[in-house]
């Protein structure tokens, strides 16, 4: 398994993330890394963030809640998820990025929402939150394995009814590719986002929506960068 990320095979922006995808695959999707709220005022001697505190992987899990981007859309009075993930863009990229994400209205707007004890998605790796719900999606099919491949072109698989109790590190620790045994499904992560590409060979709406996964299904002529074209919203 090699990792694989769309960022490299056309215009982000502008071709649509369909025709990227290599074949067979129809059915794209982003999911969302999800914001987290701790119990009220909790902090720790140990830090993921050496400028300032922020739980370590395992006190997220142990202790942490997801919070929808849904949860915050409403909060912030955006009208749609497109301005939610602008302005979530827009802080994880302090307006840097592309043009689109160049909103530090919508930015101000997501910053006032959080509460004290509620934090950003970490970037750069899936979140330990979300991984149940991706194993459950890779083995929906009947694979009992799962194969990885990283951007620093480590691979291997793991047995996915050893992993379900404790999630290897090597596959949330880094931009990482994951499949199934069958690779009808893919889930992959870039550095620098709060989203993850979801791909399959058929339509998985049924699939997704027996999870707590929560994004966006991207239409035929949507791109990378979704948030001007067509989608649909599902989760939460």
């Amino acid at each position: 398994m090699k990792f694989y990320y769309p960022i490299d095979e056309g215009d982000p922006e502008n071709d649509a993330l369909h025709d990227l995808l290599p074949e067979p695959f129809t059915f794209a999707a982003k999911i969302f890394f999800p914001f987290f709220r701790m119990p009220e005022g909790f902090k720790s001697n140990e830090s993921a963030s050496p400028h300032a505190y922020y739980p370590i992987d395992r006190h997220i899990v142990t202790y942490g809640t997801p919070v929808s981007w849904l949860e915050l859309k409403d909060r912030c009075g955006f009208t749609t998820m497109a301005e939610m993930s602008k302005a979530a863009s827009a802080w994880m990229s302090m307006c840097m990025g592309i043009e689109i994400y160049n909103r530090p209205d919508l930015q101000k707007r997501l910053e006032r929402s959080l509460g004290p004890d509620e934090y950003t998605p970490f970037e750069d790796k899936i979140p330990l939150l979300i991984m149940k719900d991706i194993l459950y999606v890779l083995s929906s099919n009947g694979s009992e394995y799962i194969k990885y491949g990283n951007v620093y072109e480590e691979n291997g698989q793991f047995r996915i009814e050893e992993i379900q109790n404790e999630i290897p590190e090597i596959l949330c620790s880094t931009p990482v590719t994951l499949t199934d045994e069958k690779e009808e499904f893919v889930f992959t992560c870039y550095f620098d986002e709060w989203e993850l590409v979801f791909f399959s060979k058929k339509d998985a709406r049924h699939v997704l929506a027996e999870t707590n996964l929560e994004g966006v299904i991207l239409s035929e002529g949507t791109p990378l960068v979704w948030e001007n074209g067509s989608y649909e919203a599902f989760g939460s």
